[in-house]
Parts: C-alpha cells; sequence; structure tokens
C-alpha cells in the first residue's frame, strides 16, 4: 500500500499552521523574474545577452524557457544555455532550441542555488548562430532572501 508523506514546508505550513518560516523556505512568496530576448541582428556563436538579475540572498526555485525556433532548420545545432559569466550552464543546461516550442528547464545544478550577490543572468547561444528575429522567453522564479 502506498503511504502519504508531508514534505517539511507543508507540514509546517498547513498542517502545524506554522507562518514563522525563514525566508529562505518555500513558506515566503515565490516571486518571477520574466525575460524575454528577440535576436535583433546576425548573431554569432557565444553571443550572450542580459536576461535578469537574481537579488543577493534570493533561492532559484524554478526556472521555465521557451523559443519560437531559434534555427534556420530543424537540426541546424541551434542550442542555448542560460547561467552567469563563470558558469554559463548553471540555470538550463545546453538545450536544442532549433524547433518552436522547445522547452527547457531548471539544471538540477541550480536547484537550491542562494545568491551571495546580486547575480547576473545570461543567455547565451551556443554551437550555431541563432536567426534574425527568433524568440527566447520564459521566467526564473525564487524565493527572495532574508
Amino acid at each position: 500500500m502506498a503511504t502519504t508523506r508531508e514534505s517539511t514546508n507543508y507540514a509546517a505550513l498547513f498542517t502545524s499552521k506554522y507562518p514563522g518560516l525563514p525566508k529562505t523556505t518555500a513558506g515566503d512568496t515565490m516571486k518571477a523574474l520574466p525575460f524575454s530576448v528577440t535576436v535583433v541582428s546576425a548573431s554569432a556563436t557565444d553571443d550572450k545577452y542580459y536576461l535578469t538579475v537574481i537579488p543577493k540572498g534570493a533561492t532559484v526555485v524554478g526556472l521555465h524557457c521557451t523559443t519560437d525556433g531559434l534555427g534556420a532548420s530543424a537540426g541546424a545545432g541551434a542550442t542555448a544555455e542560460i547561467g552567469t559569466a563563470t558558469n554559463t550552464d548553471l540555470f538550463m543546461a545546453d538545450t536544442d532550441f532549433d524547433a518552436s516550442n522547445a522547452q527547457g528547464s531548471l539544471s538540477q545544478e541550480a536547484i537550491g542555488y542562494v545568491a551571495t550577490a546580486d547575480t547576473p543572468v545570461l543567455l547565451m547561444f551556443d554551437a550555431t548562430a541563432a536567426v534574425v528575429g527568433k524568440k527566447v522567453w520564459g521566467a526564473i522564479y525564487i524565493v527572495p532572501g532574508p
């Protein structure tokens, strides 16, 4: 027989009715940091776009990213990754964005990432240049820090 268990946050908030959780837990309000990029000129491999800034102390809890297709055709090799200046794929690993409605999500490495300083987030086109006029949009979800 299957067992249903409560997560720590669920037990504290809903079972024990304890609202005083630290701000670094999911007990605080999650906030979306939306982003949208349109390729404005012929891009080159390793072109970067600033997307947003994760505030100091914030915990990253999610990311969703989609595109209308960065490649000239399916199989063109147009990939994108999201990260920082020092770790270019921290938040979203290299993802094939050739086709319309391609989806990217938070990398396992970034689950629970806490920003130690205001952290600029960058989108980078990796293997093949993106087509002018194509778009990437989405959001990084954070829980603000104390």
